[in-house]
Protein backbone atom coordinates (compact mmCIF):
# COMPACT_ATOMS: atom_id res chain seq x y z
CA UNK A 1 0.00 0.00 0.00
CA UNK A 2 3.03 2.22 0.57
CA UNK A 3 4.00 1.97 -2.90
CA UNK A 4 1.15 2.65 -4.27
CA UNK A 5 0.74 6.38 -2.10
CA UNK A 6 4.68 6.60 -3.48
CA UNK A 7 3.40 6.23 -6.73
CA UNK A 8 0.38 8.90 -7.01
CA UNK A 9 3.13 11.67 -4.86
CA UNK A 10 5.37 10.63 -8.15
CA UNK A 11 2.45 11.49 -10.36
CA UNK A 12 1.69 14.57 -8.76
CA UNK A 13 4.86 15.83 -8.47
CA UNK A 14 5.18 15.26 -12.33
CA UNK A 15 1.47 17.32 -12.58
CA UNK A 16 2.82 19.91 -10.31
CA UNK A 17 6.07 20.61 -12.60
CA UNK A 18 3.99 20.18 -15.99
CA UNK A 19 1.94 22.83 -14.98
CA UNK A 20 4.70 24.97 -13.85
CA UNK A 21 6.44 24.74 -17.00
CA UNK A 22 3.21 25.41 -18.99
CA UNK A 23 2.60 28.36 -17.14
CA UNK A 24 5.91 29.72 -17.55
CA UNK A 25 5.34 29.10 -21.58
CA UNK A 26 8.32 25.96 -21.78
CA UNK A 27 5.68 24.09 -23.25
CA UNK A 28 5.05 24.45 -27.03
CA UNK A 29 1.45 23.88 -28.88
CA UNK A 30 0.91 24.22 -32.45
CA UNK A 31 0.77 27.44 -34.03
CA UNK A 32 -3.45 27.27 -34.57
CA UNK A 33 -4.02 26.74 -30.52
CA UNK A 34 -1.19 29.67 -29.35
CA UNK A 35 -3.31 32.60 -29.38
CA UNK A 36 -5.81 30.24 -26.96
CA UNK A 37 -2.71 29.41 -24.70
CA UNK A 38 -1.37 32.79 -24.18
CA UNK A 39 -4.74 34.40 -23.82
CA UNK A 40 -5.45 31.12 -20.67
CA UNK A 41 -1.65 32.25 -19.35
CA UNK A 42 -2.20 35.24 -19.42
CA UNK A 43 -5.56 35.18 -17.54
CA UNK A 44 -4.27 32.07 -15.20
CA UNK A 45 -0.46 32.05 -15.17
CA UNK A 46 0.05 33.50 -12.03
CA UNK A 47 -1.54 31.01 -9.32
CA UNK A 48 -0.35 28.93 -11.86
CA UNK A 49 2.66 29.78 -11.11
CA UNK A 50 2.71 29.35 -7.56
CA UNK A 51 0.54 26.51 -7.52
CA UNK A 52 2.71 24.38 -9.66
CA UNK A 53 5.70 25.60 -7.44
CA UNK A 54 3.97 24.90 -4.10
CA UNK A 55 2.59 21.07 -5.21
CA UNK A 56 6.01 20.38 -6.91
CA UNK A 57 7.69 21.80 -3.09
CA UNK A 58 5.20 19.75 -1.42
CA UNK A 59 5.46 16.74 -3.30
CA UNK A 60 9.18 16.88 -2.98
CA UNK A 61 9.31 16.76 0.81
CA UNK A 62 6.62 13.74 1.09
CA UNK A 63 8.43 11.90 -1.72
CA UNK A 64 11.47 12.56 0.56
CA UNK A 65 9.78 11.10 3.38
CA UNK A 66 8.68 8.50 1.76
CA UNK A 67 12.35 7.43 0.89
CA UNK A 68 13.25 7.93 4.15
CA UNK A 69 10.92 5.31 5.74
CA UNK A 70 11.51 2.65 2.97
CA UNK A 71 15.24 2.80 4.45
CA UNK A 72 14.13 2.33 8.00
CA UNK A 73 12.52 -0.44 7.96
Amino acid sequence: MEFLGFAFELILLALGVYMYRFAVGKIHFHETQQPLVNRFLKENGTWMRFGGLALAAMMSFEIALHIFQFFKK
